[in-house]
């Protein structure tokens, strides 16, 4: 990917790596790119500040390349095909509101990610409703996070990774056509974009439950939301949380603390 281009031992008339602004790459499999082109692929991208564009099957591309899934974002662990409801989690990156609303219904062969994904490092711009999927796809991810487009900066670079595309009617889609040319132009640093990492507010069908009472993690945030708005306390003693039908009381942050490490229990 560097360096002079030949052709039986003669120079052709060929541009290298870094005369382009961008790459749109549909991989699959371990490919056939040496340890030297996939050296210049992560500098080209990390270093120099180019922009990449992958589509569905890149999730199953490269496994054996952990910097590759660090660049992108994610391996696929698995995939389903489903007419699913889609949440436009960021209306304002360029091309989101090509499907004309905050959710709409599309077929596809949805991708369901695995490490090294990560809230922490990706921009989701799509995803899933987890309380529409049935629940054998539910099942699928506990947290009920399912991103199929997302944008990140990786070094000086960005990438824009489109989880759909296994089915031609995805391509031949003007809404899906019209993101993905604002994703390119993003991509090459011609269209600005706040794309910092957010973390996912998990859905109610994520709680788990206990019997007869709040799931733990709903209780969490419960607590967090009071915590904000004045010092309450749910009950200080095991023996009042166990009561039926006990009643919250007003308490310090200490009880509040202990009260919630007896509950996540």
């Amino acid at each position: 990917m560097s360096g002079a281009i030949a052709y039986e031992g003669r120079s052709v008339n060929a541009r290298v790596l870094p005369y382009y602004d961008a790459v749109f790459m549909l991989p699959s499999g371990f490919g056939t790119m040496s340890e030297k082109q996939r050296q210049d692929l992560l500098a080209y991208v990390h270093d120099q500040g180019k922009g990449l564009i992958v589509g569905h099957a890149t999730g199953v591309a490269f496994l054996n390349w952990p910097e590759f899934g660090e660049m992108v974002g994610g391996f696929m662990a698995s995939e389903f095909n489903a007419n699913s409801k889609v949440i436009v989690e960021d209306p304002k990156f360029p091309g989101a509101d090509a499907f004309g609303g905050p959710t709409f219904m599309f077929t596809e062969q949805h991708p369901v990610f695995k490490e090294p994904y990560s809230r922490s490092k990706v921009h989701v711009i799509l995803r899933l409703d987890p309380d529409a999927l049935d629940p054998a796809n539910r099942a699928r991810r506990e947290d009920g996070d399912f991103p199929v487009v997302w944008a990140k900066e990786y070094g000086k670079g960005r990438v824009f990774n489109i989880g759909w595309g296994h089915l031609d009617a995805t391509w031949d889609d003007p809404r899906l056509q019209k993101m993905v040319l604002e994703g390119i132009k993003w991509a090459m640093g011609l269209t600005p974009a706040d794309v910092t990492p957010r973390r996912f507010q998990e859905p109610a069908s994520s709680y788990e439950k206990k019997p007869g009472g709040m799931g733990r993690r709903r209780l969490g945030h419960l607590l967090t939301a009071r915590r904000t708005a004045e010092p309450w306390g749910f009950q200080t003693s095991r023996a009042e949380a166990a009561r039926p039908g006990a009643v919250a009381r007003r308490g310090s942050v200490a009880e509040l603390s202990a009260q919630l490490e007896f509950f996540a229990r």
